[in-house]
């Protein structure tokens, strides 16, 4: 058996992305936690994050960035190498960075003893915050990841509510090997969500670290001006493929008793994509003829009739109105209730944590 050369895997994809990646790696250096390898998998940059890649690796020989290799291009395919190298290493864990983030110096200490402690999990969850300037600031932040918000996450994922994201997670390796869980390659975007939807589906076992006192240990950074990441073109037309392909293998992978639990949320998950497959038709029959949605006799005639009234009344109020009066507003009713009691649980948890500081 291969000895394990090390305890914590950390796998962070790059592209252009020099501006940022230093603070996290330094962040990452900072760590109480010295038993890791950290694998910086580059995208094809062109901006001189190599150079600074090359750097800190002499720097510390546990940094060691590659170049991706292989098609396609993206994160995705970034992490599932990165994946592969800390399975050959015989790593026990693995975290998921972004290089456009930061963590705490408790970070990385604070998820692998949880596991330690844990021994049963296949994975944990941690607490996470945004920042614009400052990570440190509570009150630089708009929104809270990593804690606990409905008795079940994936009722709470096919929301769009976020209580876990691929970077607030520590995954037991072995665990990952176990329920063959890879970042899925084919996804433009989404990526993030598919895999978290992936474990909960194949029903791997997880805790929310927050429960038991756990710590905000990573900090997401909200780039304001940046039309190049990943979120800013998930409408793009070039992404609707795979959105299709997101919507199609969830509902093949739920039981037909999920199905029928998460109907609701589900519909409202796909009205979500439904808008910006209107200007497709093609696509947007081909979503129609998903089996799933061909069956759901109403919901299917909710989104023909969406359709209908996006290319043709543009204005959204107007919309608002023809869509009552055709008792088809129930979507962007649900749609809307979902999202402000989310936004409503990320202020009521902020809050929390601001008072216990001015404590």
């Amino acid at each position: 058996m291969q000895l394990q050369e090390y305890l914590l895997a950390i796998v962070i994809p790059s592209w252009n992305c020099c501006q940022y990646i230093p603070e996290m790696l330094d962040s990452i250096l900072a760590n109480t936690f010295t038993n890791w390898k950290c694998y910086v998998v580059d995208d094809g940059s062109t901006d001189g994050t190599l150079e600074v890649l090359e750097h800190y690796s002499k720097r510390d020989n546990r940094i060691v960035f590659i170049s991706r290799n292989r098609l396609p291009k993206g994160a995705q395919t970034c992490r599932n190498i990165g994946y592969s190298l800390a399975l050959k290493d015989n790593a026990k864990y693995i975290i998921w960075f972004d290089a456009d983030d930061m963590i705490s110096q408790c970070c990385l200490g604070q998820r692998v003893n949880y596991m330690e402690n844990h021994k049963n999990l296949d994975f944990s969850i941690f607490p996470a915050k945004t920042f614009v300037s400052n990570p440190n600031e509570i009150l630089d932040t708009t929104k809270i990841y990593g804690i606990k918000y409905g008795p079940d996450p994936l009722r709470d994922m096919l929301k769009w509510c976020l209580p876990m994201v691929g970077w607030t997670n520590i995954y037991k390796m072995e665990s990952l090997y176990k329920y063959e869980l890879t970042w899925d390659e084919n996804l433009l975007s989404m990526q993030d969500s598919d895999f978290n939807i992936s474990a909960l589906i194949k029903g791997m076992k997880y805790e929310f670290a927050w429960n038991e006192g756990g710590h905000i240990d990573y900090f997401y950074r909200l780039i304001q001006t940046s039309n190049a990441n990943i979120s800013s073109k998930i409408n793009n037309v070039e992404h609707l493929c795979s959105h299709f392909y997101l919507i199609n293998k969830i509902l093949s992978n739920l039981s037909g008793n999920q199905l029928s639990l998460y109907k609701r949320e589900l519909e409202c998950y796909i009205y979500r994509f439904a808008k910006f497959f209107c200007h497709d038709k093609k696509l947007y029959l081909k979503l129609l003829n998903i089996p799933w949605i061909n069956k759901n006799f109403r919901f299917r005639y909710s989104l023909l009739v969406y359709r209908w009234f996006h290319l043709y009344y543009p204005f959204q109020w107007k919309r608002t109105q023809i869509c009552t009066f055709f008792m088809l507003n129930h979507l962007e009713r649900d749609w809307d209730m979902f999202q402000q009691d989310w936004s409503r649980f990320m202020f009521d948890k902020l809050n929390i944590i601001l008072h216990k500081r001015k404590g």
